[in-house]
């Protein structure tokens, strides 16, 4: 998998952040017909998420928790 480009750095919105200073790089490999495909990357930390759609992750490094 290939990005596109350097990829977009951003942070969650500061109320949404439990523990940490979280940084995110998000780069973009296929946008086809609304679905996307990209590479997702983020510093330690604890933040609060919230999803109105389906998300499939694949991980390759480190752990990660998802709590309900």
């Amino acid at each position: 998998m290939t990005p596109k480009g350097e990829g977009e750095v951003s942070r969650p919105a500061p109320e949404k952040v439990i523990s940490g200073d979280p940084v995110f790089t998000t780069s973009n490999v296929e946008d086809r017909d609304g679905l996307y495909a990209g590479i997702w990357q983020s510093t330690a930390g604890r933040w609060r998420i919230s999803y109105d759609e389906w998300e499939v992750i694949k991980t390759t490094m480190k752990e990660y928790v998802v709590r309900a």
